[in-house]
Parts: C-alpha cells; structure tokens; sequence
C-alpha cells in the first residue's frame, strides 16, 4: 500500500484553556477559567494550515455525520456514551488543487469534558490542524495507537499546565492514506487523564474504506479509481518520498506539478513534472491500484524508460 501524506480541531469548543485562531465557530463553555496566553511560535515545529483571512464571515458549517464521511475515508466516530455531538467542515482550509479535502470537525462532551476533534484527508504528517496555540509543558511524547491502523499508527501526545488548568492534546497521521487527526480537550484538572484512551474509542471499523466488500451484488474493492483520487495518491507519495519537495513547492522558484495526463478507463497515468525537469508517469490500473512508474528527462534520456518503482495507491 502507498506511504503518503494526505490538512482538524475547532473552535467549536473553543477551550478557554487556550487560545485558538484561525476558523472558529461558536463557543461552548468548558471547566477551565482564564486564558493561555498565544506564543508567537506554535510549540509544535510543524506545517500549519493557512488560515483564512481575517474579517470573513463564520467559514465552519454545520453538517452530519454521513457528510463528513465523504470528506474523510477513514473518519472517526464519537466514542461511546458522548453527548451534544455537532459536526462541521472548513471548506476554506482545504486546497482542491493540492488534493486537501475540507476539514471536517466533531465536537462532544464525555464525562464532563468538553472535547474537539478534526480530520483532514490530504494533509501532510507535520500539519499542525489543531488551531491551539500554547506553551507545552509535556511533549510531544511519541505513542502507538492499538485501535487505528492495524496498532501500528503512530501518534503524539502533549500537554499544557499553567495557572487556568490542563489542555490535553493528541495527534496521529494514517500514512497508508494521508489523513491527519488531531483530539483535545482543556479542565482545570486533567491529572491521570489518558486522552488517547479516548482517540483509541473513537476508532470505527465501520469507516474503514471498502468495508461491506459485498453490496447488492458489488464488489466494492473492484470499485474504480477516481482521477481526484489518482492525483491525490501520487502527489502525497512524492511528499512521503521527498521530504523537501513540499517546500519546495511552496517557495515556487522552480516548476512543479501534477496533472492527468490521460485515462482510458483501464489505465490513468498522473504526470509529475518535478523541479529537476524530469517527467515522472505513474501508470496506474484504475481498479486494482497497481501501479508503475516511468521516467523521461529532456536531454538526458532520449526517450520515456520505466523505472524499478512500483507501488498500488489503494
């Protein structure tokens, strides 16, 4: 299966144990009292998704639970017992272009605590979608989540203490697909608290994409490929393959881009020009995922050769 590296928490719950910017909606009240005081650089030295611009109207929409799945092929669920689940999606903080779904949020109360928890498929592992933005005190502590991803999902947890309490914060990265998630929740006492308790409950096998092989007769694994969903694949197998391409993307000093370059059906082929100047098709069999890889450099290679390289996007 394909590495990649698929840009979620809101202020829905905006915790005024912290601050957060950027997309906010509504607030809701939590145990904690006070702010954390915003540092000019987040704690975690990650990517961080653009926010939108300052003066715009509420950008987070109200949505239901079958509408986030289609944003999130691997969503995650609320963990049982919760109550006043809302959910909503940021379209602003997606990105068409790069592949980035809408964020997709889910707020709730579970034993008296108020948490935020947001996915985003598309994202890059070093995306930080929180929106919280504090001094931590503990972390980030690497863990392994034994719910999601077979037990092998890797995962990062932090916290905050100051003066109005705790904000508990952890967040895991499914590179088999390349969604970010990220949970928290702020009190005035989180001692002996295990917020990944709580992500481990909010795993659904019922989510797992493909699941119910078998509907009215259809195999849905034989389901065929979307060019969205080939582009989307390949451009985050080059960023898990490449780890300074995003950058170089982002400054924009040299050409690069994905593109379809054709589908008949059978065969799609995504062609990367990369910053090199070498053109890179991914030949890609719409059911199966199967792919391989063919590469032609202008001037150095005098026609298109294929590569040792082969992976399946699924």
């Amino acid at each position: 299966m394909i590495r990649q590296r698929l840009v979620a928490l809101t202020g829905v719950v905006i915790l005024t144990a912290f601050s957060i910017t950027g997309c906010k909606s509504e607030n809701k009240e939590t145990a904690a009292s006070g702010t954390v005081e915003s540092v000019e650089n987040k704690a975690t030295e990650t990517s961080s998704v653009e926010e939108p611009e300052a003066g715009m109207g509420n950008p987070w929409v109200e949505i239901t639970e079958e509408e986030a799945k289609k944003y999130c092929p691997r969503l995650f669920k609320a963990p049982e017992g919760a109550k006043g689940q809302e959910w909503q999606k940021c379209e602003a903080l997606g990105d068409p272009e790069k592949g980035t779904q809408p964020m997709v949020q889910l707020s709730f109360e579970l034993d008296d605590l108020n948490f935020t928890a947001r996915a985003q498929y598309g994202a890059v592992e070093d995306a930080d979608i929180s929106g919280i933005y504090t001094e931590w005190t503990v972390g980030p502590e690497d863990t392994t989540l034994a719910n999601w991803g077979g037990g092998h999902m890797s995962g990062k947890t932090y916290r905050a203490i100051n003066d109005s309490g705790y904000t508990d914060l952890i967040t895991w990265y499914d590179v088999e697909i390349g969604i970010k998630y990220s949970l928290s929740t702020a009190s005035e006492d989180l001692d002996g608290f295990d917020i990944q308790a709580v992500a481990e409950q909010m795993y659904s096998e019922e989510n797992e994409p493909n699941t119910g092989a078998e509907e009215d007769g259809e195999d849905t694994s034989k389901k065929q490929i979307t060019e969205e969903e080939a582009l989307s694949a390949v451009r985050n197998y080059c960023y898990a393959n490449n780890a300074d391409l995003k950058e170089i993307e982002e400054k924009g000093e040299y050409p690069v881009y994905w593109e379809i370059e054709s589908n008949d059906g059978k065969e799609i082929v995504v062609l990367f020009r990369s910053y090199t100047g070498a053109e890179i098709r991914y030949h890609i069999d719409a059911v199966s995922g199967d792919t391989y890889v063919t590469e032609f450099v202008p001037g150095v290679t005098s026609e298109e050769e294929r590569t040792d390289e082969s992976f399946n996007i699924r």
